[in-house]
């Protein structure tokens, strides 16, 4: 009986200590990352700094262009357009 309640703590301890506690999955699995993340920038559009799509390129706006970003970024950087991009990324590679 000793073990077993032994081996159920342990078991728990480590399904305690590797689940994120907001439940959100923050990492992709190395073989499921991204080279890079096409991004919009338009600061006009509720599409800036998002995933690009065809909703960045609004009629009228020469500006608007998608640009390349290096998905290591989602590793080293903290800024919070970062840090959502990235959750969109993982979100649609879970799917």
């Amino acid at each position: 009986m000793r073990r077993l309640l032994a081996v159920v703590k342990s078991t728990l301890l480590i399904l305690v200590v590797s689940c994120d506690p907001s439940g959100i999955i923050t990492e992709l699995p190395p073989r499921a990352r991204p080279k890079s993340v096409m991004v919009c920038h338009n600061p006009s559009s509720p599409e800036h700094q998002k995933l690009c799509s065809e909703e960045c390129y609004e009629v009228n706006r020469v500006h608007a262009v998608c640009w390349e970003m290096p998905y290591e970024w989602c590793e080293e950087f903290t800024e919070r357009w970062i840090n959502e991009l990235c959750a969109s990324v993982i979100r649609e590679r879970l799917r």
